[in-house]
């Protein structure tokens, strides 16, 4: 638009457009335009709650976005970072003094034990219990002004903090005070007059001087839209540094649930030395050699350093469950029968209902019924499987016998509405959380009654991404799924993990959502995001380990038999049945 302008053209005016939290100690400055590089690398020309800023790095991360690096992290809450005397690359100016708001929320952690929480009052259907269940899709509602949610500790703390989330809290700001009290009768003012940022539906931090409790009112005043009060989730935090307490494995092969708090609550704020290898939220990239990082956690200004290795990348180290299916994998303990775990866990799954067996080297579930829900027979695996998922890889062979409806490969949880699962028909990988709305990665591809596949699902916590494999051909990317595995546990204890059965089979939708009918003939979980070469690698070796167990079969003359990828492979690559070998592909003639 300059160029087509008359008279001398004015350059554009450099501004921020926007902060965010990278690491807890990293803050990404994003621009309008190129900032000049020395300009915008000067730790002079940035300030943070009026202060100077303590960096240890400044640097130029994007044309437009600069990464400042701060020498300790910041705790949880809302900061305001200021900026001036910054020019464009091309010498357009900056307004002084620039501000934005910067944010970091508290990630959602369980009430401690021995925590009870009370109200005034609440709206029908949102009592004061859902502002600490653990999920910000609930919560406590009452109107008017001076209403008020109360938790009770059964004892004195020293809190030092409060952390909220508010129904709707990107789209108004909420008013509120907070009160203590140790008798539960005579309540302070901790903080008055208080709002919400108005920009996030997480929980933010409202810091107050450190102060001996027993009871912690929150005090609500309506919001900027009307007078009704909404609280999703609130926790109360307490004085204890605890990091003595605190243990993180020295090596590391894969994605680490790091503890939010100390044993006594309080939070810990993690911090890591190389993100690209292992972040502070514990998300690590194993490449082809180790490498050692720091991690560093602070609580209660007082910090600990955990000194780690995150090993070369070994997909094995990460198996979970592997249920092979070989002939002696079966057998019996009292009245019930297990199938062997092979992978170093002794994870041992329980072959429940009367309609399974093992036959031949496979899982037979082909006698299973749409409605035969109290008889069908399905794999029970132990309880806590999921209490630390993060990313994951889950590889299966199965021979459906029928596709009708919705039947389940695996369905891992606590209760249809809390569970991680791989649907056979539509082919799709899902996850519902707490009753929530279901998201699905579905596939471009489906499976054939009768043909043996092998399915591969994986998912990047580090990206949030699912992906979908059959036959070692990729049938689905998508990032709709957006919750880890261990986040279900927090809901409810996994005691239903099932191969082979639906989560629905006691419900309302169990004429919709059915139990797998068919076989299986290898079933493993990893505790990582295997690439499309891992998984082409694998399934060559499951493929050649079952040809090699299962040597059997009618040759043709020519002894020509081929493999997934219609390579050649020994003739002793024929199923146990003569007709398919492994992955469905009829034998050459």
């Amino acid at each position: 638009m300059s160029r087509l302008a008359t008279g001398e053209a004015e350059l554009p005016k450099l501004r921020m457009t926007g902060v965010a939290m990278g690491e807890a100690n990293e803050i990404v400055v994003s621009f309008n335009t190129a900032p000049n590089a020395s300009d915008a690398t000067s730790a002079y020309n940035y300030s943070l709650d009026g202060q100077s800023i303590n960096a240890t790095s400044i640097a130029l991360t994007g044309e437009r976005q600069v990464t400042i690096t701060l020498s300790k992290p910041l705790d949880y809450g809302r900061y305001v970072l200021s900026a001036s005397n910054i020019r464009s690359a091309d010498g357009g100016d900056m307004a002084q003094n620039q501000q934005r708001t910067l944010l970091l929320t508290v990630p959602l952690t369980a009430m401690p034990d021995g925590v009870t929480v009370t109200a005034i009052g609440a709206q029908s259907g949102n009592p004061a219990s859902n502002a600490v269940d653990n999920n910000l899709s609930t919560r406590w509602s009452q109107q008017g002004n001076g209403q008020w949610l109360q938790l009770d500790f059964g004892s004195q703390q020293t809190v030092e903090a409060v952390d909220l989330a508010f129904y709707q809290g990107t789209a108004r700001v909420a008013y509120f005070d907070i009160q203590t009290s140790v008798n539960g009768t005579t309540f302070a003012n901790a903080l008055t007059n208080q709002q919400s940022s108005g920009l996030t539906d997480e929980m933010e931090r409202y810091r107050i001087t450190p102060t001996q409790a027993r009871y912690v009112r929150i005090v609500c005043n309506g919001t900027s839209a009307s007078d009704w009060n909404s609280i999703t989730e609130v926790r109360v935090r307490v004085q204890d540094s605890g990091l003595d307490d605190i243990v993180v494995p020295s090596e590391i092969y894969a994605d680490i649930l790091l503890p939010a708090t100390t044993p006594g609550g309080s939070t810990i704020i993690w911090t890591s030395s190389n993100a690209d290898v292992l972040t502070g939220s514990g998300l690590a990239t194993p490449v082809g050699y180790d490498r050692d990082v720091q991690l560093t956690a602070t609580s209660g200004g007082t910090s600990r350093n955990f000194d780690v290795t995150v090993k070369a990348r070994q997909p094995k180290a990460t198996l979970q469950l592997h249920y092979a299916f070989d002939d002696g994998d079966s057998y019996t303990s009292g009245s019930k029968t297990y199938i062997k775990d092979h992978s170093t866990h002794g994870r041992d799954a329980q072959l429940m209902g009367t309609k399974g067996n093992m036959v031949g080297g496979l899982l037979d579930l082909t006698q299973n019924t749409a409605t035969g829900f109290s008889s069908n027979s399905y794999l029970l695996a132990p309880s806590h499987l999921l209490d630390s998922l993060r990313s994951y890889t889950v590889v299966l062979i199965a021979t459906p016998t029928s596709l009708a409806k919705q039947p389940r490969l695996y369905d891992f949880g606590s209760a249809s509405g809390n569970s991680v699962f791989l649907r056979a028909n539509t082919l799709a990988a899902g996850l519902k959380y707490n009753g929530g709305t279901t998201a699905l990665a579905t596939a471009s591809q489906q499976l054939t009654t009768q043909l043996q596949a092998l399915v591969a699902v994986t998912y990047d916590a580090k990206s949030n991404t699912t992906k979908v494999y059959v036959n070692g051909t990729l049938v689905a990317t998508s990032t709709s799924i957006n919750r880890e595995p261990y986040e279900l546990t927090r809901v409810a204890t996994d005691s239903r993990n099932y191969i082979g059965r639906t989560q629905w089979w006691s419900g309302t939708e169990a004429s919709n959502n059915v139990d797998f009918q068919g076989t299986y003939d290898d079933f493993r979980l990893y505790a990582m995001a295997l690439t499309a070469d891992e998984i082409e690698t694998l399934f060559q070796k499951i493929t050649t380990d079952i040809a090699e167990r299962t040597a059997a079969g009618t040759k043709d003359k020519d002894d020509k038999w081929y493999d997934l990828s219609g390579r050649r492979v020994d003739g002793r690559a024929a199923t146990r049945h003569g007709i398919y070998i492994v992955g469905g592909r009829k034998v050459a003639k």
